[in-house]
């Protein structure tokens, strides 16, 4: 690779005032002369899972026979039998002190099998909405569900390995939904009945907004500082997962390489995130939703990038495959 001179200040501080329609335009000049390209120094990073359906296995339960190899007739199914009831009622007897209750309430057991079946559902319903108003006032007084450290930097974590992964398709909007759905699959740090707690679902879901917010303010911030301080694509890489989880890689510097174009092209717009999305709308247009195509048109992003602020060294020392947990992430997206 020919040695690339690193480009001046001037080559991108000075940013342009042309509308985001010229932008657009000139970046879909980009993307048809990335396309063009036979190859791409983007490694496939997709992992083929190969899933085998278990075989479904069908039951009868007409064709069954009960224990013993005989089919139960009407007068074995009948419990008005006097042999029968005392039968069922010596075994419930049994259940009820093998379940270690109080005398008291193995008492109550057996006065409850001498009556007669709807004062024995009507027993039933009661005691079902006993349960509830019990477990009603364990819940209400209770304290109210907070994000511990553990959990937090887990959110933190995640929001940011989202953010960075090659495989999203929005920086807005849907990323929320991405991370939760992530967290609660993985089970990390999570409290278990989460699904079941409104409250807390909605705490996690303001945390998770939170911290996808920080995470966007230190990527563009990063950014900013790269532009005025003329850093190389893995330089800036290395700047925006410091105290993360992600490493730096070939996937993750062209995403960068995105995000860096836009703010040269545009600056410091209040709509940067909003105009990214727009750029990651058209690329997949333009690749006609082929991975083989978003690779090429994030390859030449990247190489594009390089031939401005690139240092040949470096460049040749970024790995092309990505972590563990930085591919557990795309996996779920």
């Amino acid at each position: 690779m020919s040695e690339v001179v690193p480009a001046t200040l001037s080559s991108c501080s000075a940013f342009p005032t042309a509308t985001s329609t010229g932008f657009m335009t000139g970046l879909e000049q980009d993307i048809d002369l990335f396309m063009q390209e036979e190859s791409s120094d983007l490694s496939d990073n997709e992992a083929n899972h190969e899933r085998s359906a278990e075989p479904v296995r069908s039951s009868n339960k007409d064709s069954e026979p009960a224990a013993g190899g005989q089919a139960l007739t009407d007068d074995q199914h009948n419990l008005e039998d006097p042999h029968t009831e005392r039968n069922v009622h010596a075994a419930v007897t049994r259940v009820a002190h093998c379940a270690c209750l109080h005398p008291y309430q193995v008492t109550e057991v057996n006065n409850f099998m001498t009556w007669s079946t709807r004062p024995q559902f009507g027993e039933i319903f009661v005691g079902m909405h006993v349960v509830r108003n019990d477990l009603s006032m364990i819940l209400v007084t209770q304290p109210h569900f907070t994000i511990d450290k553990a959990l937090d930097k887990t959110i933190k974590s995640y929001s940011m390995g989202v953010l960075l992964s090659e495989k999203l398709c929005a920086y807005k909007n849907s990323s929320t939904d991405v991370v939760l759905t992530i967290i609660k699959s993985n089970g990390v740090n999570t409290p278990a009945n989460l699904d079941q707690d409104p409250y807390a679902l909605n705490v996690v879901k303001v945390a998770i907004a939170d911290a996808l917010t920080q995470a966007r303010s230190h990527i563009k911030k990063m950014i900013n500082e790269s532009v005025n301080k003329d850093w190389s694509i893995y330089t800036l890489a290395l700047k925006v997962i410091d105290g993360t989880q992600c490493h730096v890689s070939i996937p993750l510097c062209a995403h960068l390489a995105v995000m860096h174009d836009v703010y040269c092209r545009l600056g410091p717009s209040s709509r940067y995130w909003d105009e990214i999305d727009s750029c990651l709308m058209l690329y997949r247009a333009k690749a006609k939703n082929s991975s083989s195509n978003m690779r090429k048109i994030l390859s030449g992003m990247l190489k594009k990038d390089h031939k401005k602020f690139g240092n040949n060294a470096e460049l040749e020392s970024i790995p092309d495959h990505v972590t563990p947990f930085q591919q557990q992430i795309n996996d779920s997206l």
